[in-house]
């Protein structure tokens, strides 16, 4: 039983069964490809305040590194030069993120002062973004940082916001 069944055909080429041509439901073009996230986490870096100046002359310039957990984006602001212990950044860093990670996502702050050759540690906090939603303001928060002994070292403004982005698997049409 090899065989495939004979067919009444003027055709020397052998007959092939019509399972092998079943139609194959192919991709369409107008849907965007697959997306593992389909939003964008805005952590708006507004302010430091009582910071510890880890500069012995002059004032520290203050950075903020800011990381986010399920994944390894990492993003940063720029330099305030002679900043101090209250200085502003007011500079947006964004992070690609899901929806559904928000309940359990955590923004995690560190502080650094730019210095030649080696950056000081000022110190780090978490931002949780449970209350983070989309379509909604920004979570309004000030993130208690702390030093690498644990102990108070100041505190970062955050405007912690969601938006979907438009055309997005799962996002609102």
């Amino acid at each position: 039983g090899g065989e495939w069944p004979a067919h009444q055909s003027s055709s020397s080429v052998p007959s092939v069964p019509s399972i092998f041509f079943l139609p194959r439901p192919l991709p369409d073009p107008l849907l965007p490809p697959p997306m593992t996230t389909n939003g964008s986490l805005k952590v708006m870096v507004l302010e430091g305040r009582n910071m510890k100046d880890k500069d012995a002359i002059g004032k520290m310039d203050p950075y903020v590194v800011a990381r986010i957990t399920h994944g390894s984006q990492v993003q940063r602001t720029r330099t305030i030069p002679h900043g101090g212990k209250n200085c502003a950044w007011n500079q947006c860093l964004s992070f690609s993120v899901s929806p559904a990670s928000l309940n359990n996502l955590i923004v995690n702050i560190t502080v650094y002062d730019d210095d030649p050759g080696n950056d000081d540690l000022v110190g780090s906090g978490d931002a949780p973004c449970h209350e983070v939603r989309s379509g909604y303001a920004g979570k309004d928060m000030w993130v208690p940082l702390r030093d690498a002994g644990g102990r108070m070292c100041g505190e970062i403004h955050l405007d912690i916001s969601f938006e979907m982005i438009p055309g997005a698997l799962g996002a609102p049409h």
